[in-house]
């Protein structure tokens, strides 16, 4: 048994970096026991490897228990933009891997990794036949779908524009403050957040879906759920990491391929 300590940002939101998280979580094979590691407590002394997931809310007093000589993993699931720099520069000069969600994510992380580190790629898990059983035929589909944060930065505003080119309706589904003038609300509909058991039943009967990020996503589990749930997809392809991977190895975003990878690559560390 390897005691893994888990550290992951505890931000009040459910997003896909949360929801991946925990699958991997769900699925850690028995010779992995995780120890979550919150901000406001101090971790075992006993732990034998450190899981850095998303880690802007972690300072600099975290560099004293991190540096007890077990090997550190950085999980890239956002670009790390926020956050200590001390503390990021600290643990980037010691990683001894790196994991990340895409190619895309690894050819433009900010960041110089040391040259010891290993890198390597490796898809979020996903229930692909979970979206694939809500899928519904092609007849009985109907409408457009934005799901995700409504902000910017997911391109909330793209999607909307898109609907108004197109004079057509668009269902938005997530957490935010979507203010729709009212002209607009025939034509934008918004339904806040869903519960994540929702959301294949949303995808399966969904025509399109619309996602115009504003900024690079280094995945988008959501534009593989809708992929999965038989969506057409309008998407930004240059700005969504999860593209190559449905384009050249969709076999490898499976939940078993992801989940079994990954685990595969933590135990390359620590054998």
């Amino acid at each position: 048994m390897v005691k893994i300590g888990w550290l992951a940002d505890q931000v009040g939101i459910v997003g896909g970096a949360e929801i991946s998280g925990q699958v991997l979580v769900n699925n850690a094979p028995d010779w992995a026991e995780i120890e979550f590691c919150p901000t406001n407590r101090r971790p075992p002394e006993d732990i034998e490897l450190w899981m850095l997931q998303n880690v802007v809310t972690y300072g600099q007093r975290w560099t004293e228990p991190l540096n007890n000589g077990a090997p550190l993993i950085k999980h890239f699931r956002d670009p790390w933009h926020p956050g200590d720099v001390i503390f990021r520069r600290w643990v980037l000069n010691r990683t001894a891997l790196v994991i990340f969600n895409s190619p895309l994510a690894r050819d433009t992380c900010p960041w110089p990794l040391r040259a010891r580190s290993h890198k390597a790629i490796c898809p979020p898990p996903v229930d692909i036949e979970a979206f694939e059983r809500a899928a519904l035929p092609d007849n009985e589909r109907t409408g457009n779908v934005f799901v995700g944060r409504v902000d910017y930065n997911k391109g909330i505003h793209r999607a909307i524009d898109w609907a108004l080119l197109h004079d057509e309706p668009l269902d938005v589904y997530g957490q935010g403050n979507l203010d729709v003038p009212e002209p607009l609300q025939s034509q934008v509909r918004y339904h806040g957040p869903v519960p994540y058991t929702e959301i294949p039943g949303i995808f399966g009967k969904a025509k399109r879906f619309v996602f115009l990020p504003g900024a690079q996503e280094s995945y988008s589990r959501t534009t593989v759920e809708a992929w999965a749930a038989g969506c057409e997809l309008v998407i930004d392809k240059s700005k969504i990491g999860a593209w190559a991977w449905i384009e050249n190895a969709p076999e490898q975003i499976t939940l078993k391929a992801a989940v079994n990878r990954f685990w595969g690559l933590v135990e390359g560390v620590i054998r």
